[in-house]
């Protein structure tokens, strides 16, 4: 296979993802249901003395219904695994003035920058939110880092 065709297939793949729509998590076509999401929100929430969250956990499984995708596999560990980091990174996505950011610390970290927001792991942020069904979330946090008070440039938060 020559890197021509890869190139173009590679581009032809990321037009068709970025172009469709996302499906609606309902309807005929519908191949998962929500009720491990369900069961396993509800088993977190009751582990969870909640210190902290943007997020409450009262609201995670509607947050969370309506933005990620399932995931069933053989191995419930995996799959646990799986929610249980969907269940946690939705304590960290914060609604501010400047719109929607994710933090790394639920906590005020002392070194942070504007919204509790720190730039070194922003692109960990971004690269788990892609999956998010509502772009609003990503959309609002790129634009924060660049327009909006955000400090991109690494070492920038710790000044």
């Amino acid at each position: 296979m020559n890197g021509k065709y890869v190139l173009h297939t590679i581009t032809l793949s990321l037009l068709v993802s970025v172009a469709l729509p996302a499906a609606e998590p309902s309807g005929p076509n519908i191949v998962l249901n929500n009720s491990k999401l369900r069961d396993y929100v509800a088993r977190f929430n009751a582990d969870d003395e909640e210190l902290y969250s943007n997020i409450p956990k009262k609201e995670a499984f509607d947050f969370l219904e309506r933005n990620i995708p399932l995931f069933e596999c053989p191995d419930p560990e995996i799959e646990r695994t799986c929610y249980f980091c969907w269940w946690t990174y939705r304590k960290h996505v914060k609604a501010t003035p400047d719109g929607w950011v994710i933090t790394e610390f639920l906590p005020q970290a002392p070194w942070s920058a504007k919204h509790n927001t720190i730039s070194c792991p922003a692109g960990h942020h971004f690269y788990e939110g892609r999956w998010l069904r509502d772009g609003r979330y990503m959309n609002d946090y790129a634009v924060f880092w660049f327009r909006k008070g955000g400090s991109p440039r690494p070492g920038s938060d710790l000044a």
